[in-house]
């Protein structure tokens, strides 16, 4: 083995090379979840009083293979620590994204069945929008999903053979973890929280990350949920996704037994509140739940929204303007991302409302988000004046804002003049992208609502015709009236079916054609 430098700690014993992967706040605003583990890996979404730490859970859930068969993917947890819940389900999401990004990083590779993730704390915390002070709820959360025994069922490879690899084996997501990497004391907040972790996942599961058969999910998206067990049903939901397409359905018991909710005499209510959260807070889904005639059954239609291009795309503005300004290039060589700039946002605007009492930072007669105007100063400090940071660029910005607190703001030379004309400038192309995006998003929006009464008039009037005779004698009746009854004109079939189409839409338009549901 080589000789381990002074400054690595090994916790456990392990083949990793001293040159581990340095980690880097990631730029990417979307999340991978290995597809089983996405469609079947049970989770808890409630605690059932003296029996919230039996940890056996499990859920049977349909998929399709690359020929078109259906088959069955099993996935059965048992855990003396109690089953997965919300947070767990958040690090877990996190931890498969960085093995993506870690991929291609030689020393990743283990003489065991593993592939290791390297991890601080601190950027799990980052990626979530959580506090520093949820460090110790998330490495708890890591030895929990660590603990996890798990047996499954037809577990699939996206590779050629696309074959099944796991039948009734005992193993687990997380075959090891532990710190390769002491922190570096930054400032007097920074901690061990800045030390490298690492964690082993179990090769299937990462062979089949390597392979992109993971489901994506939009970050913002997903922390735009509230809940665990709404972050768990859009991860169920962009993984069905992945396997039958835009448009599918599927059996409600099949999400209750994810959520583990199969007990429940109100799963049906639950499923279909967790699923109008999903739809109300990030729009990208409609659905509709029907019961199974002659069955104690309901089968879940969903369908993902085709016009999301532009909310997928979307840009936080503050973050826009500072890449326009500074550069992208200058930002990520400071580790500033627009995740970033949002946890930032909450937390310095947080501390000053606290101390003040005020919402915002009044600036030459201007009132501003005080958490923008700290992030912006620091910038400005570093890129425009030359600034070299002795510490971390959050501590920077954290001192500028107790001086914005106190009263006594620390204002680099030039600033003034330099912010007026980019807020002037700003204004000018908010007003217009706002006017544009405007107009574009009627226009869509007109063309979608007029493709969705097409269709439901066509086919509400398809199926009068052959169903109901009375409508139809009514609409020919009222049709021949307008157009005559001269039979023997040419075409005179296709004017009076055009004619007849016209006349119900009319009222289909008005609402007046349910009139006609009654054979009269």
């Amino acid at each position: 083995m080589d000789q381990v430098p002074l400054d690595l700690i090994q916790v456990e014993e392990s083949s990793v090379s001293p040159e581990v992967l340095p980690i880097v706040p990631s730029q990417d605003n979307k999340f991978k979840v290995e597809i089983n583990l996405g469609l079947a890996l049970p989770f808890r979404s409630y605690k059932r009083g003296s029996d919230e730490t039996d940890g056996a859970q499990k859920s049977v859930v349909k998929s399709v293979g690359p020929d078109g068969s259906l088959y069955r993917v099993e996935i059965e947890t048992k855990s003396e620590e109690g089953p997965l819940g919300g947070l767990d389900n958040d690090v877990l999401t996190v931890l498969l994204t960085m093995a993506w990004e870690q991929r291609d990083y030689k020393s990743n590779q283990t003489k065991s069945k593993g592939f290791r993730v390297y991890y601080t704390v601190t950027e799990v915390c980052r990626r979530l929008k959580l506090s520093e002070n949820s460090r110790n709820k998330v490495k708890k959360s890591i030895e929990k999903i660590k603990s996890q025994k798990l047996n499954i069922k037809n577990f699939i490879y996206n590779k050629s053979e696309n074959k099944a690899v796991l039948n009734d084996e005992e193993t687990r997501i997380i075959l090891k973890s532990g710190r390769v990497r002491a922190a570096q004391m930054m400032d007097e907040d920074e901690s061990d929280i800045m030390a490298t972790s690492y964690v082993e996942f179990d090769e299937p599961i990462i062979k089949n990350l390597h392979n992109e058969y993971f489901s994506v999910i939009n970050q913002k998206d997903y922390l735009a949920l509230s809940s665990g067990s709404e972050r768990r049903v859009i991860i169920y939901l962009q993984s069905k996704r992945k396997k039958f397409g835009d448009e599918y359905a599927f059996e409600l018991t099949e999400l209750a037994n994810v959520l583990g909710l199969s007990e429940s005499k109100k799963k049906g209510e639950l499923i279909k509140k967790f699923m109008q959260k999903v739809k109300d807070k990030i729009g990208l889904i409609d659905f509709s739940i029907k019961k199974i005639r002659g069955k104690d059954e309901w089968n879940v239609f969903v369908e993902f929204k085709s016009d999301r291009a532009e909310i997928d795309n979307f840009v936080d503005p503050f973050y826009a303007s500072l890449v326009s300004y500074f550069g992208e290039d200058k930002l990520r060589g400071l580790d500033v991302a627009e995740l970033d700039i949002e946890n930032w946002r909450q937390e310095f605007s947080g501390k000053f409302k606290r101390e003040t009492g005020k919402d915002e930072f009044i600036f030459s007669k201007e009132n501003l988000n005080p958490a923008e105007f700290c992030i912006d100063v620091t910038l400005y400090q570093i890129l425009k004046k030359g600034y070299v940071l002795k510490t971390t660029f959050k501590a920077l910005a954290r001192s500028i804002l107790t001086s914005m607190i106190d009263g006594f703001p620390e204002i680099p030379d030039g600033y003034r003049s330099f912010i007026h004309k980019r807020m002037e400038s700003e204004k000018k192309e908010i007003a217009l992208k706002k006017m544009t995006k405007e107009v574009e998003l009627k226009k869509k929006q007109e063309v979608i609502e007029a493709k969705r009464m097409e269709d439901s008039f066509n086919e509400m009037y398809d199926d009068l015709l052959i169903k109901n005779k009375g409508f139809m004698r009514d609409i020919e009746k009222r049709a021949k009236e307008s157009i005559g009854e001269d039979e023997s004109a040419p075409l005179y079939s296709l004017m009076l079916e055009n004619k007849m189409r016209e006349i119900a839409r009319e009222d289909f338009e008005n609402g007046e054609s349910f009139d006609f549901f009654k054979d009269h």
